[in-house]
């Protein structure tokens, strides 16, 4: 009875989380200001309302994803006021991480009110309200490992294109996946020298460009040639100021808490298809350190999961998981606190 209580009580903040991250897309960003990404939506919008349908596909040919540029582009013509696509995007972004999560969950965690809340405290308030295409891309690659682990393969395959297309960053996921097919001795070893990934600023970074112009007209190989040959902004903004550093510090503290957890995992030798996957890609996060803004991008995903393989954990006790949890509130309100101070690069 308890059991079925919770259900319709983790039902309930299904629905109405993701409506309170919405409106807060809706109303402290609006408008955002000139340096965040979130302007290039409202840049767009006025930009869109002028354009032919030729011009349009024109534009379109240039980039490498294009999904939520259709989005704006039929609101500006049909009308409808930006903030409402915010809104939605924000919307279904968090119901989906919610909805995924909790199919999941569903049979291992006994204590589903608290699950939702958690969840929630580690999505990225900067990459949902200011990003807001890449957390989008994440949520629906999320969807489509899960489908894939429950082998529908061409349900799977269709929303990962989607994924690809709504943020191009999602292709660079598409290797990693396959690195499933690897034992878990295997796995468990890539994990063990990623770790190296985090002296290779001090031996990589001086033979970077402070700017990289000769770029390939192919969207997508360009961008693979900013990552590896341009210096990383926030990393570059990171050394000549303190206090970015402590901020930066404190945000990503939580990566201790994994990177603890899998330790662990690594010695109780698990074998578990989230836990492997989390496992992946905290060697990508490890292996691109160098590279802060795409380190923080898969960080976005990789916290989710840390909170999804340490609730499914029955060898780790409440107690622990509870302490992690307050931390994770803690670290969620520090990130909207400096958000609505309009700390952007901070957060």
């Amino acid at each position: 009875m308890e059991n079925i209580k919770s259900k319709k009580i983790y039902n309930i903040l299904l629905y109405l989380i993701p409506g309170l991250f919405a409106l807060a897309s809706v109303v402290i960003v609006n408008p955002p200001p000139i340096f965040d990404d979130l302007y290039r939506f409202y840049y767009f919008y006025n930009k869109f309302q002028g354009m032919t349908i030729i011009e349009f596909w024109n534009f379109l040919k240039n980039l490498s994803d294009y999904i939520i540029q259709i989005y704006i582009y039929v609101f500006s013509k049909v009308g409808i006021p930006v903030n409402f696509l915010l809104g939605a995007i924000t919307y279904s972004t968090v119901f989906i991480i919610l909805k995924v999560s909790y199919l999941i969950l569903d049979r291992t965690c006994k204590n589903m009110i608290i699950v939702p809340i958690f969840i929630a405290s580690a999505i990225s308030v900067s990459g949902l309200l200011s990003g807001v295409r890449n957390l989008h891309s994440i949520a629906l690659l999320y969807g489509a490992i899960y489908l894939l682990v429950n082998h529908k393969y061409f349900k799977s395959g269709f929303i990962f294109l989607g994924s690809m297309l709504v943020h191009f960053s999602s292709i660079f996921y598409l290797p990693c996946l396959a690195l499933l097919k690897l034992k878990l001795k295997k796995i468990h070893l890539l994990w063990l020298i990623s770790f190296v990934g985090f002296i290779l600023p001090v031996i990589y970074l001086p033979f970077q460009n402070e700017t990289f112009t000769n770029f390939s007209s192919i969207p997508i190989i360009g961008k693979l040639q900013f990552y590896t040959f341009q210096k990383d902004y926030y990393f570059k903004l990171t050394l000549n100021n303190i206090k970015i550093i402590l901020v930066s510090v404190y945000k990503f503290s939580w990566y201790l808490f994994t990177l603890a957890f899998l330790f662990f995992q690594w010695k109780n030798k698990k074998d578990d298809v989230w836990l492997k996957i989390l496992f992946i890609l905290s060697a990508l996060m490890n292996f691109t350190f160098i590279y802060l803004t795409f380190f923080e991008r898969v960080s976005f995903f990789v916290k989710i999961l840390f909170v999804i393989c340490l609730l499914q954990e029955n060898m780790i006790s409440f107690k622990i998981k509870k302490r992690i949890f307050i931390y994770f509130l803690i670290l969620f309100f520090f990130q909207v606190f400096l958000y609505i101070e309009g700390l952007y690069d901070f957060i």
